[in-house]
């Protein structure tokens, strides 16, 4: 699935959100930006930030320069 503004592509592996899927991202180019580890990927507002949350609690990551 697209995302951020088209930027990039959502990967899931399993099937159940927040139980057993996982979410990563990918870049337009094919690099792997996220690797598909976490239980929820959501893009801020300002298309500059990510939120990741995992088991262990949530991640703050700027992407606007990747």
């Amino acid at each position: 699935r697209e995302t951020g503004k088209n930027r990039f592509y959502e990967v899931k592996c399993g099937k159940e959100y927040m139980e057993d899927a996982r979410y990563g991202l990918l870049k337009k180019d094919g690099t792997l930006l996220l690797s598909p580890e976490y239980l929820r990927i959501n893009f801020c507002r300002d298309g500059k930030h990510i939120i990741c949350e995992d088991e262990k609690g949530c991640s703050f990551i700027r992407v606007d320069r990747v």
